[in-house]
C-alpha cells in the first residue's frame, strides 16, 4: 500500500484484510470439522461468515462515502446536501427500478455520471454480480438477525474437470491417506485435506465433504470459494470507483 494513499483507501484495504485473514480461519474450522465431525465447527464458521462480509461491505462504504463527500457535495446545494448527509453507504438492489430511485443515484444521474455508470454496470441486477447481493444480504442477516448457517454436505457422486474438459481421475481413499493418482506416480496425503481439483475435503472418515451458504430450499453457494473470490471483487471496485479520478 501506498503510504501517500488516502486515508479511506488505507481503511477500505484493512478492512479487506481483515477479511482475507477471517476467510482463512473459515478454511481451518472446515479442515478441523473434516477431521472432527463437530456441528459446533459449523455454527463457528457462521458467525466467522458475518465477520467476512461486514469487513467487506465496510470497505465499500469507507470508498464510496469519501468520493462522494470529495466529488459530488461541492456540485449539490446545501439543502440537497443535507439530505444526503445519511445515506451515503456504498448504493445497492438487486432491481434496476428501486436502483435508480435512489436519492444518491438520482443525484449521481444528474452531476456525476461516470460514476453512476460504473456503480449501474456492477449492480446484482446485471449478469454475473449476484455475488453482490449475496454480500449485502450475508450482512443484513449477520447484523439484525442471526448468525449465517453454513452447512457441510457429503455428495453422493463427485466429478472434477479439468480445464482441457478430460475428467479428473477421483482420488482413493486407503487407510488414513488420500491417494493420488498423477501422470508421473501416485502421491500419498494425509487426511483430512482440500482437495482443490474437486473443490472439496477429503475428511479422515473417507468422505468427501463440501462446505455450503444455504440461500433458499433449493440452492446454496460453496463456501470456500465464496470466501476466496469475493475480496478480489470488492478491490476491484474500489479500484474502479477511486481510477474515475486520477
Amino acid at each position: 500500500m501506498d503510504e501517500n494513499a488516502p486515508i479511506y483507501i488505507t481503511s477500505s484495504f484493512d478492512k479487506i484484510e481483515r477479511s482475507v485473514i477471517v476467510s482463512r480461519e473459515i478454511f481451518d474450522i472446515c479442515l478441523l470439522h473434516a477431521k472432527e465431525d463437530d456441528p459446533r465447527l459449523l455454527e463457528k464458521a457462521g458467525v466467522l461468515l458475518g465477520d467476512f462480509v461486514n469487513n467487506l461491505r465496510s470497505a465499500l462504504n469507507y470508498t464510496t462515502r469519501a468520493i462522494i463527500l470529495r466529488e459530488v457535495f461541492p456540485k449539490l446545494t446545501p439543502k440537497e446536501q443535507k439530505k444526503l448527509e445519511r445515506k451515503l453507504d456504498f448504493p445497492w438492489s438487486s432491481s434496476e427500478e428501486d436502483f435508480l430511485d435512489k436519492p444518491l443515484i438520482k443525484h449521481l444521474m444528474k452531476v456525476e455520471k461516470p460514476l453512476f455508470d460504473l456503480l449501474h454496470k456492477i449492480q446484482p441486477f446485471n449478469p454475473d454480480n449476484e455475488w453482490l447481493k449475496h454480500l449485502m444480504d450475508f450482512s443484513n442477516k449477520d447484523k439484525h438477525v442471526i448468525a449465517n448457517e453454513v452447512r457441510s454436505a457429503i455428495p453422493g457422486n463427485i466429478l472434477g474437470i479439468n480445464p482441457d474438459g478430460t475428467t479428473i481421475n477421483e482420488p482413493w481413499f486407503v487407510d488414513d491417506k488420500l491417494l493420488v493418482f498423477t501422470d508421473q506416480e501416485p502421491i500419498w496425503f494425509e487426511l483430512p485435506l482440500y482437495f482443490e481439483p474437486l473443490k472439496s475435503f477429503a475428511s479422515t472418515s473417507g468422505n468427501w465433504i463440501i462446505y455450503l451458504i444455504p440461500l433458499n430450499e433449493l440452492s446454496s453457494l460453496g463456501l470456500i470459494d465464496y470466501t476466496i473470490d469475493t475480496p478480489r471483487k470488492v478491490v476491484n471496485i474500489l479500484a474502479a470507483m477511486d481510477s474515475i479520478y486520477k
